[in-house]
């Protein structure tokens, strides 16, 4: 697993997906694909940008916030809870 040295911005950008956020679903829906565009721009596989993203979610999230293309990858490869 990549060390990700902006860990803590990582999160508060995706804090925007927690329920209690007014953030607007496509806002959301651009920051993770965003955030994995940005990793695999940096050399980070798609699988292992995913992982990240669904590591770092809140642990209660607005699904309807995430890409279609990435939800069910997110939603599979979340740690368990």
């Amino acid at each position: 697993m990549y060390t990700l040295d902006y860990a803590n911005l990582l999160r508060d950008c995706l804090h925007n997906l927690h329920p209690d956020e007014v953030s607007n679903d496509m806002y959301c829906r651009g920051l993770i694909v965003g955030i994995v565009s940005a990793l695999s721009a940096a050399g980070v596989e798609y699988k292992t940008a995913i992982k990240i993203v669904a590591f770092n979610l809140p642990p209660s999230y607005k699904v309807e916030s995430l890409p279609s293309a990435f939800e069910e990858d997110i939603v599979r490869l979340q740690p368990p809870k």
